[in-house]
């Protein structure tokens, strides 16, 4: 597909205990991404996982794809996952989006110490993709580069949905995106 690699130093600003900036290290794939986005070689999302019989697709995207009804058209984009505490819901007011939040870099506040917080905490978002695939939706996972959070968000999906390890889920993700 023509991509590079992308190399960045993940180095945001905080104190201890609080949160990374994703926002801020999506700002500067943004900033490397500006010369490979004018020769074609950048999506707004990409399908990284079909439904073996519904069809139903993951794609991991951006906030370009979040925010375009045109785009989430175009890909048949019916459900969104949005892997954000401060990204709004887009289209939730015209009634053709269902949306869920999972707000992934919040794990540490509820995940502890073992699988059952674990499950508990992802639960809800792997019930929510898992309904709409299997009755043949399409779904957007999405952060606001589609790198980080919504990147790991697919690598869970890939590792629920095709029983894959982590490495092997990794691996994919990142030669679908």
């Amino acid at each position: 597909l023509g991509m590079r690699r992308l190399q960045t130093t993940f180095s945001p600003a905080r104190s201890a205990g609080s949160d990374p900036d994703f926002d801020d290290e999506a700002q500067k794939i943004f900033a490397l991404l500006g010369a490979s986005k004018s020769t074609g070689r950048y999506n707004p999302c990409d399908p990284i996982w079909k439904h073996p019989t519904s069809g139903g697709t993951i794609f991991v995207g951006n906030v370009e794809a979040a925010s375009n009804m045109g785009v989430l058209q175009k890909h048949g984009i019916t459900y969104v996952v949005n892997c954000t505490d401060n990204m709004p819901m887009y289209h939730a007011r015209t009634g053709e989006i269902t949306y869920i939040q999972f707000d992934i870099a919040s794990w540490s506040r509820y995940v502890r110490g073992g699988h059952d917080s674990f499950y508990s905490f992802t639960k809800p978002m792997f019930n929510f993709v898992g309904e709409a695939i299997s009755s043949g939706h399409n779904v957007l996972v999405h952060c606001l580069a589609g790198a980080h959070r919504a990147g790991t968000t697919g690598c869970l999906l890939l590792m629920h949905f095709a029983s894959l390890e982590a490495r092997k889920a990794i691996v994919l993700a990142k030669r679908l995106r």
